[in-house]
């Protein structure tokens, strides 16, 4: 029997093109071929988020939405 995996994915602080400080939450999807894929989505700014704390905050619901996701079969991330 073959566990159920959760994924928490994580937040790290970045840089955008245009130079702003950033938080992201990056995450690993399991492809079809049982090979892991990358993915990452913008939360927001240091100036919206000031501290991890905040930003882990706001990356609950995209958390949420992988658990809810892990029982469907893989998709692209828009």
């Amino acid at each position: 029997m073959q566990r159920t995996r959760i994924q928490r994915g994580g937040v790290n602080r970045d840089v955008s093109s245009s130079g702003k400080q950033i938080w992201v939450f990056r995450w690993r999807e399991t492809r079809p071929d049982g090979g892991r894929a990358p993915r990452k989505r913008v939360i927001g700014t240091l100036e919206e988020y000031p501290t991890r704390k905040a930003a882990e905050n706001a990356a609950r619901a995209f958390r949420l939405n992988l658990v809810d996701q892990g029982s469907r079969p893989w998709c692209r991330s828009p």
